[in-house]
């Protein structure tokens, strides 16, 4: 998209040191100044060393000496203008009628084939997801996905068993749970986040809008750890806990939810 000239310009660097390395810090600030009053009056300002001088901010007395080294990079006639302000002000007046006439052409053409945007469509990732959904390309844009980093049980489908979802999520909690998570309490947090509503089609994890398995661990151990006394005292409760959760089967975990489960479906 071409920028309109009366709110931006460009400044080559490389040829304006070049070409204004004798001015004084004072001077510069006059010819931008000047320069960009010219952008913004399509590019041409009346000569009037008054108006000139209020533009540079300078009295009338201290814009003439100014004037004396600056004029030789402005055409003076009853307007003052400069060369390549003129030039960059037609060539943004060419790129715009460009951008018109494209415009005029119905832009970007039309989709003739309706079938290619249903062969765009994305499918949905079946059981559950082991990557963070917002860096899945795969992911389908339409869903809401969890803004936490750590995997979050995918959304229910339709022809996945209960029993299946509620074993993968006791997996996906036992692959990220924390360091110092105790075992009891990871069963207890399975049990929690899979309980089954009443009419048997989802667990209490599938109804909330986004649900990030490594924020809710950490909420959750947040919140137990008191039960288990000061910080270090809790960290070396848990070394047995660590070295007994790698055994764990998360069949073990879900034994009893997983009767209530096959007796739901």
């Amino acid at each position: 998209m071409s920028k309109s000239v009366d709110i931006f310009f460009p400044l080559y660097i490389g040829d304006y040191q070049k070409k204004t390395q004798m001015l004084s810090c004072e001077e510069h600030g006059a010819y931008l100044l000047l320069i960009m009053a010219l952008y913004q009056s399509s590019g041409s300002i009346p000569f009037s060393l008054k108006k000139m001088s209020r533009i540079c901010r300078l009295s009338q007395s201290e814009f003439e000496e100014v004037w004396s080294e600056v004029e030789c990079y402005f055409d003076v006639s009853d307007v003052v203008t400069n060369r390549r302000v003129t030039e960059e002000i037609g060539k943004a007046k060419d790129r715009k009628e460009i951008a018109r006439l494209n415009g005029k052409k119905g832009g970007r053409p039309p989709n003739k084939n309706p079938n290619d945007k249903l062969n765009e469509t994305q499918n949905k990732p079946s059981g559950l997801a082991t990557d963070n959904p917002n860096h899945n390309p795969n992911h389908n844009l339409n869903e809401t996905s969890s803004p936490s980093p750590s995997p979050s049980p995918s959304p229910k489908k339709a022809n996945t068993p209960l029993i299946e979802r509620q074993i993968g999520f006791a997996t996906l909690t036992k692959e990220n749970r924390p360091a110092n998570f105790p075992i009891e309490e990871i069963k207890t947090f399975i049990d929690y986040w899979t309980e089954i509503s009443i009419n048997g089609k989802k667990m209490r994890f599938e109804k909330e809008k986004t649900f990030g398995i490594g924020r809710r661990l950490g909420t959750w151990m947040k919140n137990v750890r008191p039960k288990y006394g000061e910080k270090k005292n809790y960290q070396q409760t848990n070394v047995d806990h660590l070295r007994e959760l790698s055994k764990v089967d998360p069949m073990d975990l879900l034994e009893q939810n997983n009767q209530q489960a096959i007796g739901c479906q």
